[in-house]
């Protein structure tokens, strides 16, 4: 399998695919970036959350995916 973002320092990595779901998404909403998070998901543990966004928050981690997808990683997550 193929990576986009490859950067072993990066908190996640990202495939192609991921990367052209993301483009669409943002194109089609006019957000600027693709927030990750992991929030508590009650007696299962926990669970990724994906939210659009506008700008980055202090807590964001930005990894920029490619010119126009910009992913933002929340840092406590």
């Amino acid at each position: 399998m193929s990576v986009q973002h490859a950067d072993p320092a990066a908190p996640v990595r990202v495939t192609p695919a991921a990367v052209r779901h993301f483009r669409q998404t943002l194109a089609s909403a006019s957000s600027a970036a693709i927030r990750l998070r992991v929030k508590e998901s009650g007696c299962t543990g926990y669970m990724y959350v994906l939210d659009l966004a506008d700008a980055a928050a202090e807590t964001d981690l930005p990894m920029q995916l490619a010119d126009d997808v910009l992913l933002l990683v929340d840092k406590p997550s």
